[in-house]
């Protein structure tokens, strides 16, 4: 049990070595509600990766060597933040997956298992909502851990921008695991799929 506290924990010390650089922390920063009107931005263009996949020869021999290929659900449902800081992670449950090939799986009785690339899965942590979490700081968030919170789910509903610069696909919803917020590479924003 004490090996898959620790795997756990090196798990999550590697998922938030990119973020440490930040000086901006959580506990630091207090701002008002970011998910006004004016901090939303709209994309203009829907990005291949947002619209159905047709195959081709030549994007299908990329995919395979570069990061994996990620399942888009036919209908995605946004995240409802409000319910979410009162308790109810309805939309939040569901398979997320980074383009680093990690998941992240949210279950309905508020537990979280993290994958790494590897298949090598942390022991079950808990979710912790917090209320009024968009007025808190510029991102709402959920906390996560196994007693008590040591890392934070960042949430990204669609058309919401993270107001720290944006990499990801804003048409969709996104989380990002970490303890910081920052202007997060692409490939660490993580993606309901099927």
């Amino acid at each position: 049990m004490t090996n898959r506290k620790l795997l756990a924990l090196l798990f999550l010390s590697f998922a938030f070595l990119g973020a440490c650089s930040n000086t901006k922390n959580h506990t630091e920063h207090s701002s008002k509600n970011q998910l006004s009107q004016g901090s939303k931005k709209k994309k203009d263009t829907i990005s291949s990766e947002s619209s159905p996949k047709k195959s081709s020869s030549s994007t299908s021999a990329k995919s395979e060597t570069s990061a994996p290929k990620l399942e888009i659900p036919a209908a995605e449902q946004d995240l409802d933040i409000a319910a979410i800081n009162q308790g109810d992670i309805t939309t939040l449950v569901g398979k997320w997956q980074n383009g680093r090939g990690e998941t992240v799986i949210v279950n309905p009785d508020q537990t979280v298992k993290l994958i790494d690339v590897d298949g090598i899965s942390s022991n079950s942590l808990n979710v912790y909502t917090v209320p009024d979490s968009e007025n808190a700081f510029d991102i709402p968030y959920v906390a996560i851990g196994e007693v008590r919170a040591i890392a934070t789910l960042n949430l990204y509903p669609i058309d919401f921008s993270n107001p720290n610069g944006d990499q990801s696909d804003v048409s969709r919803p996104r989380l990002v695991l970490t303890q910081n917020t920052m202007n997060f590479p692409a490939d660490l924003y993580y993606y309901r799929v099927n």
